[in-house]
């Protein structure tokens, strides 16, 4: 049997560590874009709060980049996919809301 095969869930995991990552940094960069007033006038967190969850969540991605499956891996992709299902929506009705 070819040792190929044994390289294959490496290679998965790197995968889908990258994905997250790019998710963990996507999340980042739109709250960094987002304006203040729109987190308090969602009923949300802060700004700042988000910021700063979500740049540990990276800063803590590229600490255990190479353990995939670690609990702070898991619950920093937690804390993006609650900032990307959750708040980003919510944040998008505020902005077009106040503009008409």
């Amino acid at each position: 049997m070819s040792s190929s095969w044994l390289l294959l869930p490496t290679a998965l995991a790197f995968l889908l560590n990258a994905g997250a990552m790019a998710m963990k940094l996507f999340a980042l960069i739109d709250a960094i874009t987002r304006r203040s007033d729109a987190f308090t006038a969602t009923d949300h967190q802060t700004k700042v709060f988000w910021l700063v969850l979500l740049s540990a969540s990276v800063l803590l991605s590229l600490l255990f980049f190479t353990s995939p499956m670690s609990l702070f891996n898991i619950a920093s992709a937690a804390a993006a996919g609650v900032y990307l299902a959750g708040v980003r929506p919510a944040l998008r009705d505020a902005v077009n809301r106040s503009r008409y």
